[in-house]
């Protein structure tokens, strides 16, 4: 049996959850068909994707580390999202729990979204003592949106050359009458 054979058996309905994204024991994470679509272009902290992660990796404490998204953009910016609701799991206390609120940075270009978890432990004086990585997903995507100001700027570009030419005019009547012009 091929190791993606294998890969593909160790995965069970009861730790793969139709609502949340999984960190498995291996490292890969998995997201579910109806997580695929992350967010539409522009949208900003409305969405938030929960994940499901070992809470033990070779004895270390995971809970007690700083969980990060770490992510590129389809337009290749790079950013962290420091998530900050991390628990323990109230039924199973070897996995926790985090949640991904998906702000407008992440979403300001369409495409599909490369990204991985980070778990960092440090010290008093902040030496990292312990970094964890997950593998890199690359299953996530932002659908195209259209933000308004930029499809009103594109079909009237007119409308702002008028504008301007009524602000001139009100600053030269405004200078007339106070004697500054």
């Amino acid at each position: 049996m091929s190791q993606a054979e294998e890969l593909l058996e160790s995965i069970t309905s009861e730790s793969y959850s139709d609502n949340n994204v999984v960190v498995g024991a291996d490292r890969f994470i998995y997201v579910p068909e109806s997580l695929k679509r992350i967010a539409v272009q522009y949208d900003h902290n409305i969405e938030t994707v929960t994940f499901d992660c070992p809470r033990y990796v070779d004895g270390h404490d995971m809970l007690g580390m700083q969980i990060y998204i770490n992510y590129i953009r389809a337009d290749g910016v790079r950013g962290s999202h420091l998530c900050t609701n991390t628990i323990a799991d109230d039924t199973d206390t070897n996995i926790m729990h985090f949640d991904w609120t998906v702000s407008g940075h992440v979403t300001y270009a369409d495409g599909h979204i490369s990204f991985m978890v980070c778990a960092k432990k440090v010290d008093a004086d902040g030496n990292e003592v312990v970094h964890w990585n997950s593998e890199v997903n690359t299953d996530m995507y932002v659908s195209p949106g259209i933000k308004h100001i930029d499809m009103t700027l594109a079909k009237y570009p007119d409308v702002i050359a008028q504008l301007i030419t009524r602000v001139e005019a009100l600053e030269s009547k405004t200078a007339t009458l106070t004697g500054e012009g």
